[in-house]
């Protein structure tokens, strides 16, 4: 099973951890880690490309990132967005498939 938490502050999403792997069927066939992957890396790549370079860690089927200080508001703004896509796709994988990955929402950092 994935074990997600999405980190929050002042109401927003400001960071993540995600580990384990579904299960849902063998490595390179499953959809439901394919669908967790796509939505962090995408997040991870849209961060880099939109706002600020993240700066996150990766390790053993783990990944966490926390959302660093921002420059100004405008790219202050648009992290949050993309952090918020990243809560509501995993929310939303959970909804249709709560035997694979368990999110749950937290106040403060890792």
């Amino acid at each position: 099973m994935i074990k997600a938490v999405i980190y929050t502050e002042n109401d927003k999403v400001c960071g993540f951890y995600i580990k384990g792997h579904a299960g849902q069927d063998v490595y390179g066939k499953d959809i439901i880690c394919a669908a967790v992957s796509a939505i962090v890396y995408t997040a991870l790549g849209t961060l880099d490309e939109l706002a600020e370079k993240p700066a996150y860690k990766e390790k053993d089927g783990e990944i966490r990132f926390f959302l660093k200080k921002q420059k100004n508001d405008d790219t202050a703004g648009v992290s949050h967005v993309i952090l918020e896509t990243v809560r509501v796709g995993l929310m939303q994988i959970q909804r249709e498939y709560p035997e694979y990955i368990e999110v749950k929402i937290e106040k403060g950092g890792i």
